[in-house]
């Protein structure tokens, strides 16, 4: 996208100094998937996820949820778009919401109460998050905390055993 490697001093919050000739030797790292998922009428649909994380100097604001809706905008006139049966999640990560700020919050404020943390848009096909890093590991962390807790009551159950009867058993199984 034009532009997407650019730094400028409205990336940054005014209160922290940032060398930005160092930074702009960094690139974002930008990850997607495509997954089989349950939207919330009980639909089978693909769901693709599209994160875009900003280096930790980088304060968010409402350039980067531009860059969102940039994404979203490339989306929706790709063909394979015109499918009922694929939903997209675009995420935006960084450290920390800009202080000098006022769109990003405000949309996280007009979206609170539709019970996804972070969602800043949602048209029906595609929705929008701007997250902290802080709030995505808690949301996880969440999420995981069953599995987790599983995991660690079957790993309790194998203590006793010896590391030979394990490997056995797992060779026994892939046979």
């Amino acid at each position: 996208m034009k532009g997407i490697d650019g730094l400028d001093s409205d990336d940054f919050d005014p209160s922290e100094s940032v060398e930005v000739a160092g930074v702009q030797r960094q690139t974002d790292l930008f990850l997607a998937r495509k997954r089989p998922h349950i939207d919330d009428t009980g639909r089978k649909i693909f769901k693709c996820t599209i994160i875009e994380i900003k280096r930790p100097s980088v304060s968010l604001n409402v350039k980067h949820l531009r860059q969102l809706d940039d994404y979203a905008a490339i989306i929706s006139k790709h063909p394979a778009y015109s499918s009922e049966s694929i939903h997209f999640d675009l995420i935006l990560v960084g450290r920390k919401i800009s202080s000098e700020d006022i769109e990003i919050p405000s949309r996280l404020n007009s979206h609170r109460g539709k019970g996804h943390p972070g969602l800043v848009s949602d048209d029906g096909k595609v929705k929008r998050y701007v997250l902290n890093w802080y709030t995505l590991l808690d949301d996880l962390e969440l999420a995981q905390q069953y599995l987790l807790e599983k995991l660690q009551i079957k790993r309790d159950s194998f203590e006793a055993e010896s590391k030979d009867t394990l490997l056995d058993a797992l060779q026994a199984e892939s046979v």
